[in-house]
């Protein structure tokens, strides 16, 4: 809670800023996606995409597909303000950290990558993404990170640009 003065009263006013409260659904869990109470969250985060390690594309798994694709449309019946993320990657172990290491280091891969899951975010309703890559392992993977976010960022400002 922030303390802001009131130019009123000697006596500060506590402020509650418009907060953000968000969670992960994993695919994995024991729970429907009909069973989240969305009405207690602002964000909710679909978990996960994968990175396919070949194409350097992001891809939803059959099993996943069909709750992935409703995700959005079955939690907003319960709050239809609640804004939805899909999720790419998770912890995973080393072939997942290899892979976003790999995808990362160049922008070409990058790009595939970029545009694979705006597209597939797109596809399926989402109103935004989130990456879980754990961790970048060196100075260099972080810059490829840092390199991977600015591009991103980039890319869907102008995606939504196009699209409104």
């Amino acid at each position: 809670m922030d303390i802001y003065p009131s130019f009123s009263s000697p006596i500060p006013v506590l402020c509650r800023p418009k907060c953000c409260k968000a969670a992960y659904w994993f695919s994995g869990s024991e729970y429907a996606v009909s069973d989240i109470d969305s009405s207690l969250f602002t964000h909710l985060f679909c978990a996960f995409a994968d990175l396919n390690p070949q194409t350097n594309r992001v891809t939803i798994s059959s099993g996943n597909q069909a709750r992935f694709s409703t995700f959005t449309a079955t939690v907003q019946r319960k709050n239809p303000s609640v804004k939805t993320l899909l999720s790419i990657g998770g912890g995973g172990g080393d072939a997942v950290k290899a892979a976003f290491a790999s995808m990362a280091s160049q922008a070409s891969s990058r790009k595939l990558f970029i545009d694979s899951s705006i597209q597939l975010a797109r596809n399926n309703n989402f109103h935004g993404l989130d990456i879980d890559w754990e961790y970048p392992a060196n100075a260099q993977e972080m810059a490829n990170f840092g390199s991977l976010l600015n591009e991103w960022r980039a890319a869907v400002a102008a995606e939504a640009r196009s699209s409104g």
